[in-house]
């Protein structure tokens, strides 16, 4: 009765259950003005509550994705591989940095783009260096060793 009461009173824009926090909560009528601090014990109490009563509440949810458990070696999809070679299923947690905005992989890998001209031959010399084109791009001269 109290979750409900106050889902009634108020429109909750996020909510984090773990910590019982409540990102933005404006009433849903002008006339009704709770305090905060009462909102956020009030939402503690009721979440407990219903713990104790159903064991595990989930609020409100944003994105859905697969639990863990649920993906196996047949039905797992990979995103993207990135430059680095790393490649998740969907119900892998470090894809989380990825709700809000697109996973943006740059396709243009170093070693294909090594693979695609061949290499120089230095001849004799010891120490050559990459200018990186014209001057007034910027690009400093890099010296490498080849010992």
């Amino acid at each position: 009765p109290l979750l409900r009461a106050i889902s009634q009173t108020l429109t909750f824009s996020r909510l984090q259950t773990d910590s019982f926090h409540v990102i933005s909560a404006r009433p849903r009528h002008s006339s009704s003005q709770l305090p905060y601090v009462f909102l956020f014990r009030e939402m503690r109490r009721a979440v407990l509550l219903c713990r104790q009563h159903i064991g595990s509440v989930r609020l409100c949810s944003g994105i859905t994705k697969a639990a863990p458990s649920q993906v196996t070696q047949e039905n797992a999809q990979f995103d993207e591989v990135t430059h680095t070679g790393q490649a998740w299923d969907q119900a892998d947690y470090r894809l989380q940095r990825f709700d809000i905005s697109k996973k943006q992989v740059n396709p243009n890998v170093a070693m294909h783009l090594i693979a695609q001209r061949p290499p120089k031959d230095c001849g004799n010399e010891r120490v050559v260096f990459c200018d990186g084109g014209h001057p007034a791009l910027g690009h400093p001269r890099v010296f490498i060793n080849l010992w």
